[in-house]
């Protein structure tokens, strides 16, 4: 049982010092969390947001409305500021459904409601 145990430390230790090839700090990127990389992108994606102007709630009703029957990617920036107060939300997804003036959009797996007055502004994407 000794002889066994010293001969695989032997090949342990031969192959770590010949074969083995650390990449360093490249293996630790597959260590982020997807919050945490969700998070980047969507720091990423609001630093290249424009203020837009506010649509009429007609125009913003037709276009969710187009989104729905042809169930399009839609982006929506909200009257409502993100959680460091420092822009205004932008959300995009697809529209789940409707109810008076709330509308369910579907962003990342998770559904969201929103008021129709708390949007300020949409595009299909």
């Amino acid at each position: 049982m000794r002889r066994q145990k010293l001969e695989s430390e032997a090949v342990a230790h031969q192959f770590f010092k010949y074969d083995y090839n650390d990449r360093g700090m490249l293996k630790w990127g597959g260590f982020f969390l997807s919050d945490h990389t969700k998070a980047l992108k969507h720091e990423a994606a609001k630093a290249n947001e424009p203020t837009h102007a506010q649509m009429p709630q007609k125009a913003i009703g037709d276009l969710l409305m187009v989104g729905w029957n042809r169930q399009k990617l839609m982006k929506l920036q909200l009257n409502m500021m993100d959680d460091q107060d420092e822009h205004l939300m932008t959300v995009t997804g697809m529209i789940a459904g409707y109810e008076e003036d709330l509308i369910v959009i579907e962003v990342e797996n998770q559904y969201q409601t929103i008021r129709l007055d708390e949007i300020r502004w949409v595009k299909i994407a």
